[in-house]
């Protein structure tokens, strides 16, 4: 929260971080790309499926693609749902460029793309990004 000043000085309290990206060492999404056809039944009513998609070019990147199918069967009236996602995964990038999931899944509220990574930039971000904008008063953070 800003403190507070006159309406001609705005002050931006900031806080230096280390300039270093670093990837997490956890399980990321690599994790989660499957390299060879998998069914277990992690929970009972519960079938997750695994299909690898193989490679192809996403812009100027290439990407690893597995289809992922999760099957819930209701206990009560046997009734299946599937939610079907295929994810494509950038091994350079360690990230994430693409999912897509089934317009019947639940969690697809009917839309077929529900993520994309776009305009990927390699190179150093513009330096203005990380200053405030012109005629703050720049404060060290505690």
């Amino acid at each position: 929260m800003e403190p507070v000043v006159p309406p001609d000085r705005p002050v931006a309290i900031v806080t230096c971080m280390s300039r270093t990206l670093r990837y997490a060492t956890a399980a990321s999404f690599a994790d989660a790309i499957a390299t060879k056809p998998s069914e277990t039944a992690p929970f009972p009513g519960v079938i997750d499926r695994a299909e690898p998609l193989g490679k192809r070019r996403i812009g100027e990147f290439d990407a690893v693609g597995m289809r992922h199918t999760q099957i819930r069967s209701d206990a009560q009236t046997g009734k299946a749902q599937s939610l079907i996602a295929e994810l494509w995964y950038s091994p350079e990038l360690k990230e994430m460029l693409e999912m897509k999931t089934s317009p019947d899944s639940p969690e697809g509220d009917g839309a077929a793309l529900a993520f994309k990574l776009t305009e990927i930039h390699r190179g150093e971000p513009d330096q203005k990004l990380f200053y405030p904008p012109d005629g703050y008063t720049i404060q060290p953070g505690h």
